[in-house]
């Protein structure tokens, strides 16, 4: 033997020298989704989209929530409330 060791070609969103964890950012069994608050699964998962969705499956346009379930959320990261609404969640009218 050479000592040559082979090294292995990992799927998106895996990492490690035998493709045994997530790259960073990424999460589920199969590395199949981005963490909580990051979008962008088809590229790196590091658009940060902390209220909102990404605008197609894998994409890394952040859409914001402007809703009464997930609140009226602007800014690029939608971290943001819209104007009249207040924090910590942007669901209810903002006090003053």
């Amino acid at each position: 033997m050479t000592g040559d060791i082979p090294q292995c070609i990992c799927e998106h969103g895996f990492d490690g020298e035998a493709c045994e964890r997530c790259l960073p950012r990424f999460a589920g069994d199969q590395c199949e989704t981005c963490e909580d608050g990051y979008i962008g699964w088809a590229s790196s998962c590091d658009v940060v989209c902390q209220n909102g969705y990404a605008t197609e499956p894998g994409g890394s346009e952040c859409e914001c929530y402007v809703d009464t379930e997930n609140g009226h959320w602007t800014g690029a990261s939608c971290d943001e409330c819209l104007d009249g609404w207040g924090l910590p969640d942007c669901k209810t009218c903002k006090e003053g």
